[in-house]
């Protein structure tokens, strides 16, 4: 089973490959994933990542990881069959505020 901070690493790295890259989840992590190359909690890991970069906005998550728009659902799709779907509210500003 891998260790915490090796997932929050992979992650990173791919985030930043996907963003500063300007390369498509759907053409870096996607397959990455599905080729079992990254684990589930290292792709749970890049959601989380994506989701405190955009407030908890799953929306905005889709457009800095440089997916078109109308692959939303797609991508929803995905988060949801692949148990990597986490909730949104936990990223919000107001609920990082009362965590603190």
């Amino acid at each position: 089973m891998s260790d915490r901070s090796d997932d929050e690493k992979v992650a990173q790295d791919v985030f930043s490959e996907i963003t500063e890259g300007k390369k498509s989840f759907w053409t870096t992590a996607y397959p990455t994933y599905m080729n079992r190359d990254m684990t589930r909690g290292q792709m749970r890991e890049l959601v989380s990542i994506a989701l405190r970069e955009t407030g908890g906005c799953y929306k905005r998550v889709v457009e800095i990881l440089n997916m078109p728009p109308g692959d939303y659902k797609r991508f929803m799709n995905f988060v949801t069959q692949h148990g990597v779907k986490l909730p949104f509210r936990d990223f919000r500003p107001s609920a990082l505020l009362k965590a603190s």
